[in-house]
């Protein structure tokens, strides 16, 4: 899976979730140590200190409260599986909840599926990503398996110049109605180049001229910044990364995965 956005978000989210379940399960006993403290308390401490003092709770009822919670995390530690797990998923719900909208709007003609299909895969992709055009066949085959299900394309060339121009052409065929063809025919002619990007627009019958100055007036490089602050926006930084439902799935997950992902969406509506 190719790798070139940064990505300082993504671990952010990481180290929130963890710091969050060792306040979830430490904070009541350590807070309580805390605030029995001598004369070298930290700010901190008293702060802690002043949140226990206001629960009314006496220094016997602090110690039952510690005692209870410690014992029942010891016995039952799977409890703070579950909560990183619950802590993860609402993590990942909240970024894809913010771009959601935008995410899942094709651009023009640039999807497969029925265009009112009630649940939208989306797939960030780059036209020189080995594991895009590996998962190209994955995509086709979900799509025919489930007539509810829309797969909306984001062109986002990280890779190399030529990813961005093949983006750039892929954008001028969604406008003129062939993205699905030019996209399938760019990722089968392998390594892009002027000369399988030409190959491939004379073979969907592309408006040669129309699309060059489709690229020249057009606002696709806008287009392309977009799809770009959409990944970040979501913590991903790597081709192919697919969205459906509240799940990210980074890399060519492969067939099976993408079809349970979709099960699940579909079961959440």
């Amino acid at each position: 899976m190719a790798k070139s956005i940064k990505n300082d978000g993504f671990s952010l989210s990481w180290l929130l979730v963890g710091g969050g379940i060792l306040i979830l399960g430490l904070s009541v006993w350590l807070a309580m140590a805390k605030a029995g403290g001598n004369d070298g308390q930290s700010a901190d401490d008293a702060e802690a200190a002043q949140i226990i003092a206001a629960s009314g709770f006496n220094e016997g009822q602090r110690k039952g409260i510690e005692a209870i919670v410690r014992q029942y995390l010891v016995e039952n530690p799977e409890v703070i599986e579950e909560a990183l797990t619950e802590l993860q998923t609402r993590d990942v719900r909240g970024r894809v909840d913010a771009v959601r909208a935008d995410m899942e709007k094709p651009f023009f003609g640039a999807f497969i599926g029925p265009i009112d299909a009630p649940i939208t895969l989306v797939e960030f992709t780059d036209y020189n990503c080995g594991f895009c055009r590996s998962s190209m066949a994955d995509v086709e085959r979900l799509v025919k398996d489930n007539p509810d299900v829309r797969v909306v394309f984001r062109e986002t060339p990280i890779l190399t110049a030529s990813s961005q121009t093949a983006a750039l052409w892929a954008f001028a065929a969604a406008e003129q109605g062939k993205y699905p063809a030019f996209h399938r025919a760019l990722f089968n002619g392998g390594r892009v180049t002027d000369s399988s990007i030409a190959k491939a627009a004379a073979a969907v019958g592309l408006d040669i001229e129309k699309a060059k100055t489709q690229i020249v007036q057009g606002s696709y490089k806008n287009e392309i910044e977009a799809n770009l602050d959409m990944m970040r926006a979501l913590g991903v930084g790597g081709t192919p990364t697919f969205v459906v439902g509240d799940e990210i799935i980074e890399g060519a997950a492969g067939y099976d995965a993408l079809q349970a992902a979709v099960v699940k969406a579909r079961g959440a509506k």
